[in-house]
């Protein structure tokens, strides 16, 4: 009869699925992870070895005479007792101890800080200098927002659900390519770009490859600068001249010490590899017309003990001209067909910046011929912003095709009978009430496409999009 191949730590069966990867050692995959989390190493289990440990965590979780407290325990505690899923375990919990649990105060996937975690998901108190004393764990995935099993391990180090740890680049948001990355920020002129994830196991030797000759590093603070720094450098900066829009620096955790024991590397710089994650967010800053504000952000998150790095980018399309009235979009369309039916180079005519300068130009001069509410939006139209927006134009104008131009939206609008007063207010909420039956209609028949204009007062956000808590993806990861 064939020995019985088990595992030299919880001496569970082990079997025959095991890939080459795994099966090659005594230990099996799932005790791999959690000596390597006990020892606080920093090289990295092969793919193989996490994606089945993670199926054994996953397996024997579910089973009903295993404990999942279990894989928490040292090994003296592991090998001499029994534990089925009613054991009364009353153990001290300064034994489970990990060096990073995210703290995120405000719920919503921000920035936060390290520290312990005990049994069952209670706050551990601290047993290493400088550690938080009290913690709150991650608690939706920053891939898909699902709420997050806190009692899984891996949950609380990457702060992804199993299933996108298993396979992060399944949904459409997540990103192993640099470059594809970039090229979809670029995008967002004319799309929403909503929790958008960047994710990169970086080289183990990154931190001592930098250029830090020049840079005298003798404290933790300036240590964790100078890596934010160089981050900055080589994957915000690229990210922010794709987008087309400047950000800046709200806040990061720099400041936020473990107070560990600095190692020196080869060029004699103290390096300080046991320092908690390093946050940090951006945010665009831009208001159109103090009308919209800019709701544009970027979020970085790096761990020196795993070197993963993820970088979340968040967008919504600056489109000002959604607020303007159904009349005087018309308007606009008016003076846009007038230019390209006089120009001398109608190629040059279009949805883009030379034609939006003389669309503007036309309007003011004009100004004296509209009405005080027409007026109004012109004389605080900013003239840098309406150019380099005027390709949103295009689609307001596909979406109002059938209205523009109408003998109804180009003369002014009449006081209603029961009212003096209220004309000019009561044409604008019928604008209002046919921009709905437009959209209504349009969905019915099936014409219009994912991400076109609903009607001239709502907004372009996507409709894949517009649920599972936008407003929570975009609340600042630092208040």
């Amino acid at each position: 009869m064939a020995e019985v191949r088990r595992c030299r730590r919880c001496k569970r069966k082990r079997m025959d699925d095991e890939p080459p990867e795994v099966k090659q050692y005594k230990t099996c995959a799932k005790c791999r992870i959690i000596e390597r989390q006990k020892k606080k190493s920093r090289k990295p289990l092969a793919e193989e070895t996490m994606i089945y440990g993670m199926k054994q965590f996953q397996q024997q979780s579910s089973n009903s005479n295993f404990s999942h407290d279990d894989i928490f325990m040292d090994d003296e505690l592991f090998s001499k007792k029994k534990y089925d899923s009613n054991a009364n375990m009353n153990m001290n919990s300064n034994q489970y101890q990990y060096q990073y649990q995210y703290s995120y105060p405000n719920g919503n996937g921000a920035a936060g800080t390290n520290g312990n975690i005990g049994i069952n998901g209670v706050a551990g108190s601290a047993t290493m200098a400088g550690s938080a004393d009290t913690n709150y764990a991650p608690k939706f995935c920053d891939i898909c927002n699902e709420k997050l099993d806190l009692n899984e391990e891996i949950s609380v180090h990457y702060n992804l659900c199993l299933n996108c740890y298993a396979d992060p680049f399944k949904l459409y948001n997540a990103f192993d390519d640099y470059n594809e990355f970039l090229k979809k920020v670029g995008e967002n002129n004319s799309k929403n770009v909503i929790n958008h994830i960047f994710l990169k196991q970086i080289d183990k030797n990154f931190v001592d490859n930098l250029n830090s000759m020049n840079k005298v590093i003798n404290v933790e603070t300036q240590f964790r600068e100078f890596i934010l720094d160089n981050l900055k450098k080589i994957y915000i900066e690229p990210i922010i001249a794709s987008s087309g829009y400047e950000f800046t620096l709200i806040s990061s955790n720099v400041n936020e010490l473990s107070s560990t024991s600095p190692t020196v590397n080869d060029s004699n710089q103290y390096q300080y590899k046991d320092t908690k994650p390093i946050k940090a967010y951006f945010k665009c800053l831009k208001e159109i017309n103090n009308k919209i504000s800019c709701e544009s952000n970027l979020f970085l998150d790096y761990s020196l003990f795993n070197n993963f790095l993820k970088i979340k980018y968040n967008h919504k399309v600056h489109n000002f001209f959604l607020t303007y009235p159904l009349r005087f979009i018309n308007i606009l369309y008016e003076i846009y067909n007038g230019v390209k039916e006089s120009s001398s180079d109608p190629s040059k005519v279009g949805f883009n910046p030379y034609t939006g300068e003389i669309v503007l130009e036309e309007l003011t001069n004009k100004l004296g011929d509209y009405e005080d509410e027409f007026k109004t939006i012109i004389n605080a139209i900013n003239k840098e912003d309406f150019i380099n927006e005027f390709h949103h134009l295009g689609d307001i104008f596909e979406s109002h095709k059938n209205k523009l131009l109408t003998k109804e939206l180009s003369e002014p609008p009449k006081p209603s009978d029961d009212t003096s007063n209220g004309g000019g207010r009561h044409d604008a909420n019928e604008d209002d009430d046919e921009g709905k039956e437009d959209n209504s209609s349009k969905l019915e028949d099936g014409e219009e496409d994912e991400g076109e204009l609903s009607g001239i007062n709502g907004n372009v956000l996507d409709t894949e999009q517009s649920n599972d808590g936008i407003d929570k993806i975009l609340d600042p990861a630092f208040e």
